[in-house]
């Protein structure tokens, strides 16, 4: 993102999604790839396992508020009458 300078902006125009969204689906993905990291190591679980797997679930947590916290906040546009 930081090569391509003033883009960047012109580039998120053209891709209509929220911010929220994106992280959630970063969160999700860190979140899986986590846990099938700690199943595939069922050999011999040390603690750097259980700390990946902990911080994992953290992540997907935090991006699961993420995306809750923006979609409550967003207030229904209402109709106004002149």
């Amino acid at each position: 993102m930081l090569l391509l300078g003033d883009r960047t902006a012109d580039m998120r125009k053209l891709v209509p999604v929220p911010e929220s969204l994106v992280a959630a689906g970063l969160a999700a993905g860190v979140l899986a790839l986590g846990i099938l990291k700690f199943l595939t190591a069922n050999e011999l679980r040390r603690w750097p396992e259980w700390i990946g797997l902990l911080l994992a679930l953290a992540i997907g947590a935090g991006g699961w508020l993420i995306y809750s916290e923006k979609s409550e906040a967003a207030p229904e546009a209402q109709p106004t009458n002149p």
